[in-house]
């Protein structure tokens, strides 16, 4: 069909809506007196119950779409500027139609885990986890497969519900006939569309519903694809995370902001579930904090860095170094060279010296892994600046160490409200988006310090193959059975997604290496005066200009500048702070993390032989709530890691198995292993302030250290 007859069309196409809506004019003139007063009644109903999104929604005006009705005297949305209609003759049966073909279709995402994890530094967490994971899936094993779900089926209570493009609010309004959602994020794009809605159905009467039901709606209106899924995400991940181990999407009606937010949900279901911040982990970081503060100086906030112009080349352990190795051997002296991780012993193979140390980590594996570095001038040579949550046994390997401080670690909150420590961490720099791995964390620190012009090497963020991870220079190729090269995309097949790669290729990543590539790029956006060149053969970094490093041209030999800058700052852009010993006591307050897990315990001590999907996972939010508390903000930083974990392992049984008998029995045995974690937690925490990993085997419980030791 040519333009023309396009046209024509189009123009037949108005003329007859046109036409309708004048047949049905006395309808249409009905309508508009109904829908002025819903649209006041639900407005009055936000203003005083969710009075955000009335400031939000008065700042709108319909202009550029029409409710209208048409024969059967239902409401229509028309829009003003395409002359299109958002529903069919019948808008109310084409939903009901849609919600059938949606509950009979794969519309569950259900984000996976290992069912076991590697116990490598005898933890509780873990313990608990494995446990609880093998004593599920020994039940399932044990019992018929007629009895269980056919995969991704819809049953009538489900944890959480998106609803991508509300339309009119008709989907709504199914939905709830059918399912019994406890949590519902509703998106529309579309502000006047979802203004529409408001004088269309009785929203004060559904949200009423929903509250009193005690079930929770979150509304995104006026977002954009992308903002809908970055607050989306925001919004479950500081909240409730655990409720994205079993999720529900219903996409009403197809748009550019709807269809993007739904390639974006699915790839984040597709890069499985992290789980960090663990309870064992989170008290090692603590207490490493204590020990390196009493040793190590901290870097100084540097605003104003007079070898801002030396070029800065950050080095990772990615497969890609290997072709890279041969030109930072050349280039040695043209770069302050940093060496993120275990890259140091692909560089050590080389014979390159770096300039920078840099570990993230706070377990001993590390400084085991320094132990592969022959050329012993790297530790007399390198300056270690490391998070000052790493092992002890790291820093002390290198002549000069300096630490850095953390944000968003535990105890950053107490360091805060003690005015004595506080007050000497005025002109001390702070980091940020420095996990999950060390060359977020890298880059991070050296952008705080304020350079102008940064090369990446190494920083795959994922792999071309699912074969090799790591440089094959590195100590991951020393045949030690303690480093395993694949162990890191060692995951389910389906936390595994291709990504664009920095040359154009794809790239195999999982969940950590895409977090890590997010870090990066947030970091990034906050210094974008910086140039930063990437030369790695991985995932592409936004905010970053691929180059090969064939094509660099850098030849100035910069020795002697980035001596002084090494001796910069250890002599002025770093300094010791001194921590009584009485302020540092008052970190673990025992007595109120006892009341905490006390108070835990009750809400899971109850009569569970009858309990619902809705029971449990309302017992989780009222968990969750209560930890919210800011007085257990502490406690929930050490809390929050694992619960997250166990939640989403028990959520996911919840729906195995059809018959409600069974299902309860697989809740209560993953019940029992909740409470078991809560006693003991309350047993090691006892030695709290003791807990530095290495050592601590003596204060783990005797069931965790004694399963740990058979495992070895």
């Amino acid at each position: 069909m040519n333009s023309n007859n396009i046209f024509e069309a189009k123009v037949l196409q108005l003329q007859l809506l046109q036409q309708r809506l004048i047949e049905n004019k006395d309808a249409n003139e009905q309508l508009s007196i109904g829908f002025s007063e819903c649209l006041q009644k639900n407005l009055n109903y936000l203003e005083k119950n969710m009075p955000e999104l009335y400031v939000q929604l008065t700042k709108f005006r319909i202009t550029s779409k029409k409710v209208v009705c048409f024969e059967n005297g239902e409401a229509n949305l028309l829009d003003l500027k395409s002359g299109t209609l958002l529903y069919s003759d019948s808008p109310v049966d084409e939903t009901k139609q849609q919600v059938e073909r949606w509950l009979n279709g794969n519309n569950v995402y259900i984000k996976s885990q290992n069912a076991e994890q590697k116990d490598d530094f005898c933890q509780l967490h873990f313990y608990i986890q494995n446990a609880m994971s093998n004593d599920i899936d020994k039940f399932i094993n044990e019992h018929n497969k007629d009895q269980r779900y056919a995969d991704h089926e819809i049953t009538q209570e489900v944890p959480l519900l998106v609803i991508n493009g509300g339309g009119l609010g008709y989907p709504l309004l199914e939905l709830c006939s059918k399912i019994e959602p406890k949590f519902i994020y509703y998106i529309e794009p579309d502000t006047e569309i979802f203004l529409c809605s408001l004088g269309v159905i009785d929203w004060s009467s559904i949200l009423s519903f929903l509250k009193s039901n005690n079930r929770t709606i979150n509304f995104f209106i006026g977002c954009t694809g992308k903002e809908s899924f970055e607050s989306y995400q925001k919004k479950v991940n500081l909240v409730y995370p655990f409720l994205q181990s079993y999720q529900l999407l219903f996409t009403h009606y197809d748009s550019k902001d709807t269809v993007l937010f739904l390639e974006l949900f699915k790839n984040s279901i597709s890069l499985g579930l992290n789980s960090n911040g663990m309870f064992d982990d989170a008290i090692f970081g603590i207490n490493n904090i204590v020990e390196n503060t009493k040793n190590y100086p901290y870097l100084k906030e540097i605003p104003h860095n007079r070898f801002q112009d030396l070029p800065v080349a950050v080095v990772a352990n990615g497969p890609s170094l290997d072709d890279d190795l041969e030109y930072l051997k050349n280039h040695e002296s043209n770069f302050i060279i940093v060496a993120c991780g275990t890259a140091v012993t692909a560089l050590d193979q080389c014979n390159i010296i770096p300039d920078f140390y840099i570990a993230v980590e706070r377990v001993d594996l590390i400084s085991e892994s320094l132990k592969f570095v022959t050329n012993r001038k790297i530790f007399e040579q390198t300056v270690n600046i490391s998070m000052n949550v790493v092992h002890p046994l790291t820093l002390s390997m290198f002549s000069h160490s300096i630490i850095v401080n953390k944000e968003s670690e535990s105890i950053q909150k107490l360091f805060k409200d003690n005015n004595n420590i506080n007050c000497l961490l005025r002109d001390i720099m702070i980091c940020s988006n420095t996990n999950p791995l060390v060359a977020n964390c890298a880059l991070s620190i050296f952008l705080n310090l304020n350079f102008r012009n940064y090369y990446l090497f190494g920083i795959d963020n994922g792999v071309l193959s699912e074969n090799k991870v790591h440089s094959s220079k590195s100590l991951y190729f020393s045949g030690d059975q303690k480093f395993s090269d694949d162990e890191i995309m060692n995951t389910s097949v389906s936390s595994i997604a291709l990504v664009p790669g920095n040359f154009g290729n794809k790239i195999h990543a999982n969940s950590l290496f895409n977090e890590c590539r997010n870090k990066i790029e947030k970091e990034i956006q906050k210094h974008a005066e910086s140039s930063i060149f990437n030369c790695s053969n991985g995932a592409l970094i936004k905010g970053t200009i691929p180059v090969h490093s064939a094509d660099l041209k850098i030849t100035e030999d910069i020795s002697e500048q980035k001596n002084d800058f090494k001796q910069f700052l250890l002599n002025e852009g770093s300094r010791k702070i001194v921590v009584k010993d009485i302020d540092i006591l008052q970190i673990f307050d025992k007595s109120r993390f006892n009341n905490a897990i006390d108070e835990i315990i009750n809400i899971w001590n109850t009569n569970n032989t009858g309990i619902s999907k809705l029971d449990v996972i309302n017992k989780m939010k009222l968990t969750v709530d209560y930890l919210n508390n800011t007085k257990y903000e502490f406690e929930n930083s050490l809390l929050s890691g694992s619960l997250k974990v166990y939640f989403s392992s028990i959520i996911r049984s919840m729906y195995v198995f059809k018959s409600n008998e069974l299902t309860v029995q697989l809740i209560n045995i993953c019940l029992s292993h909740l409470n078991t974690f809560l006693q003991l937690s309350k047993e090691l925490y006892k030695n709290a302030d003791k807990l530095i990993q290495g050592k601590h085997f003596g204060y783990e419980p005797k069931v965790v250290y004694a399963n740990w030791t058979d495992r070895k």
